[in-house]
């Protein structure tokens, strides 16, 4: 059998049989998941040819193709709602599909920089897109919902929602000031800390809203239970 050296990364080559597809092109570069008492695991991998792969149910479910030209991916998933997959395309616009793998996409916005989903099975899905200018917009509820605009001068958006707490949004902001609201998309945010460099939530019924924030100088701080909660360094 004929081999052909096939590119690997920058160093490296791989012998792989002559005429095969090349393994370059159908590496991974991102990976998602979620999953519900209902309806199981959800997992999304993006191909580095930009081809956005999704299976539910089961690991050994079969892949079934969402789309092409996607940059990044985001899944929820809630035992009543089901799967809930955002696509976000390299040239800005953001698609959502909802309930199945074959719904059809919604087209929710466009200039979209990032993307943040959740769903919970009371409140329904939570959409959070961060426009290219720093514009946060967040939805609640259905798919065509209208958008409301939470904060500009944002850098990063992370959310969270459970049946009882409803959603959790938390927004970086590009000089390091993390605000956070909870419980619905009109309530006043709360200041949470300053010098911060990356955010990262939960919530589930039981303990509430989970906290996380890395600042700059490398410590990790958590808080759970309510906005106002101290925090707890859980590593630096």
């Amino acid at each position: 059998m004929r081999y052909d050296l096939v590119p690997r990364g920058t160093s490296r080559l791989i012998a792989q049989p002559f005429g095969a597809p090349s393994a370059a092109y159908s590496a991974v570069m991102q990976v998602a998941v979620a999953s519900d008492a209902t309806n199981g695991p959800l997992i999304a991998v993006l191909r580095t040819d930009r081809r956005l792969l999704v299976k539910h149910g089961s690991l050994t479910a079969g892949w079934n193709t969402e789309h092409t030209g996607v940059s990044v991916v985001a899944v929820a998933s809630d035992a009543t709602n089901g799967p809930l997959i955002a696509a976000l395309l390299t040239d800005g616009t953001l698609l959502v599909k909802e309930g199945k793998l074959t719904a059809a996409w919604n087209t929710e916005h466009t200039g979209v920089s990032q993307v943040a989903v959740a769903s919970d099975a009371t409140n329904g899905p939570l959409i959070a897109a961060l426009l290219t200018d720093g514009t946060l917009l967040v939805k609640e509820g259905k798919l065509t919902a209208a958008w409301n605009t939470e904060h500009t001068g944002v850098s990063q958006v992370a959310v969270a929602s459970d049946t009882k707490n409803g959603p959790l949004i938390a927004a970086l902001l590009t000089d390091g000031t993390l605000l956070v609201k909870e419980g619905k998309l009109t309530a006043g945010w709360n200041t949470e800390h300053t010098g911060v460099s990356v955010v990262a939530v939960a919530s589930d019924a039981k303990k509430g809203p989970l906290i996380a924030a890395l600042l700059t100088d490398g410590a990790a701080l958590v808080k759970e239970g309510s906005l106002t909660a101290g925090w707890n360094t859980e590593y630096s």
